[in-house]
């Protein structure tokens, strides 16, 4: 295992090079090449673990490798921070472009390009993403019994998917990229899922994806047939959209990404896939591709369609409304611990997007970090509830006989912490969040931020209530369940989580800085 971290110093060296020294620069690879660089060593070091790595291989053998693979690249993310520069305003633009013809339809266009760049909130959730996978590694390191050389390649080729995602600022490749991801994801819940319905958690999974892909699909082709690009930049600099194309083009991102966040009516299908996907792939869809709601949102309908937004926030706003205070009214009738947790997930990330709708830098900003506290608190909560599922084998919260305060202690005070995160405690970055969004909409309407504060105290009730029958009620059984404290690998990842939203919560200053770069950009454009 040791040349891989000789490959790792090698990369690195060689990203230094290249952006420090520019004559060298010049003569053999350009700054655009970091990504090209970057994503060509994962996808290499993937294909050496498909190829290297033998089916009937030691499993931790297995687990070891794919894991330095992930810790490969979340070191890698990190080192794109030594030169994003965010102090730059006046001209709406991506670092470390990389442009890629692929294609040409015509003589006049260029259709099918690679386009690839970061900006302050891409950046975020490419490191959100590659903070969350090696977590993922470690549980299944625990849990999973079959297939180990399968189960890790479909979170491997499902992180790299994620990565191109972000990564693209051409509305096409995003696409294709994006439901790239379907796929593993499909695989880790119909063969890896623990529920008894994991076939309809697929179906419903499937069902609503592609639904909302191709009405995605019939938009973004029409939209690069009547701009002649599909390049975000392009398209937002230009401003080439008539005023009736671009109400269509709105409400076929607002039903395409309505599925994704979900808002009300399409929120039926994210309880029943968390409640058949095994713990890892729950971490994975409430951490990560949910967050592709939230930033299809401000990619598309904020940047792409800025009038028709502005047009209907009032409806978007009603929709997220009426989306909290109905799954508020659900998650009280829940016993499924998952569940809950879903519903929780939920109305986090409706709070964002209705933080989205504010014409204020305050809520906007908080909206979008929302998407990166949510990360850290949902996967630390999917973390507790496969715990409690490994212990007592339910979710039901209703045969949780023996409080864990007894039996698990150390689980106990890592619970009450990740509470404390879920109900946004001083100084997290919950708190941060939840605070600035909850200030611009108290700007824009008070009447709406005296609303959400109300929903926000009856939430912090409930979880409160949650948290006590779990760990400290006692119901009379003779079969009284013998339950063990965390493993190694389970107080690593609840540390960790929770960890990181303190510290992000500290620093956040760090994370809002090149938000309110972009967003000052936005709100210009």
């Amino acid at each position: 295992m040791y040349w891989l971290f000789i490959l790792e110093f090698l990369y690195i060296t060689t990203f230094i090079v290249i952006h420090q020294i520019p004559d060298l620069l010049k003569l053999i690879l350009n700054k655009e090449d970091s990504i090209f660089l970057f994503l060509s060593w994962v996808l290499f070091l993937i294909l050496i673990f498909f190829f290297w790595v033998n089916v009937k291989s030691n499993k931790d053998y297995i687990f070891k490798f794919s894991f330095i693979i992930t810790c490969f690249i979340l070191i890698n993310s990190l080192l794109f921070l030594l030169y994003l520069e965010f102090n730059i305003l006046g001209t709406y633009q991506y670092q470390f472009e990389l442009n890629k013809t692929l294609y040409d339809l015509s003589v006049n266009s260029k259709f099918l390009n690679i386009h690839f760049g970061l900006d302050g909130i891409s950046y975020l959730y490419i490191i959100l993403t590659a903070l969350v996978f090696p977590t993922c590694i470690l549980i299944n390191w625990d849990s999973v019994t079959i297939n180990y050389k399968f189960n890790n390649l479909c979170f491997l080729f499902l992180e790299f998917f994620i990565l191109l995602s972000f990564f693209s600022t051409d509305a096409l490749s995003f696409f294709i990229f994006f439901e790239s991801t379907l796929i593993p994801m499909i695989l880790i819940l119909g063969i890896f899922g623990s529920g008894e319905r994991k076939n309809r958690g697929v179906y419903l999974l499937t069902l609503f994806t592609i639904g909302g892909s191709a009405i995605l699909l019939i938009s973004i082709i029409s939209l690069g047939i009547e701009c002649g690009t599909y390049n975000f930049q392009d398209i937002i600099l230009n401003s080439i959209l008539k005023k009736k194309s671009e109400n269509f083009y709105f409400f076929c991102f607002l039903i395409a990404f309505s599925i994704k966040v979900p808002i009300l009516p399409f929120h039926t299908w994210l309880p029943e896939v968390h409640v058949e996907a095994p713990t890892s792939g729950s971490i994975i869809l409430s951490s990560i591709l949910l967050k592709f709601g939230t930033y299809g949102f401000i990619r598309f309908c904020l940047l792409l369609t800025p009038k028709a937004f502005i047009l209907n926030q009032s409806l978007i706003q009603l929709l997220c409304l009426i989306s909290i205070f109905s799954v508020s009214c659900l998650i009280l009738r829940q016993t499924d611990i998952k569940k809950i947790i879903a519903y929780s997930s939920i109305i986090h990330m409706n709070v964002g997007i209705l933080g989205l709708t504010l014409n204020n830098i305050i809520g906007l900003t908080g909206s979008t970090l929302m998407g990166i506290s949510h990360g850290f608190i949902s996967g630390a909560l999917f973390t507790i509830a496969g715990i409690l599922y490994n212990r007592y084998k339910t979710r039901d919260i209703k045969y949780y006989l023996q409080g864990t305060q007894a039996s698990m202690p150390k689980f106990t005070i890592l619970f009450f912490w990740t509470i404390l995160s879920n109900l946004g405690y001083p100084p997290t970055l919950s708190f941060v969040t939840e605070f600035l969004v909850i200030i611009g909409l108290c700007q824009q309407s008070p009447f709406i931020g005296l609303f959400l504060v109300i929903i926000m105290f009856l939430s912090t009730l409930f979880c409160i209530d949650i948290y006590v029958r779990i760990a400290y009620k006692n119901y009379p059984n003779k079969n009284k369940v013998i339950t063990q404290d965390l493993t190694k690998n389970e107080a690593i990842i609840l540390l960790y989580f929770n960890g990181l939203n303190f510290l992000c919560g500290i620093a956040s200053n760090f994370l809002i800085d090149p938000i309110v770069t972009n967003i000052q950009l936005f709100l210009h454009y």
